[in-house]
């Protein structure tokens, strides 16, 4: 397993100034990983992800909930 063929070790640079705050090197545990396992680490982190942000309101109904102005 090396860097350049793992999901962990290639950022995604949406945004130009992001190169600013990406590390400079990738984490070692990447050498000890095989290409699957890489893939299934990378896919079990993105499953965690979708299913906690599945279940938190959209944006409008947290500020609606949270920051609406009070009744007077």
């Amino acid at each position: 397993m090396t860097a350049s063929n793992c999901a962990l070790a290639v950022p995604c640079a949406s945004s130009p100034d992001l190169h600013q705050a990406l590390p400079k090197r990738y984490h070692p545990m990447v050498d000890l990983l095989t290409e699957a396992e890489c893939r299934e680490m990378v896919e079990g982190t993105r499953r965690v992800l979708d299913n906690s942000t599945a279940v938190l309101p959209t944006h409008a109904e947290y500020i609606a909930k949270t920051c609406a102005a009070k009744g007077r």
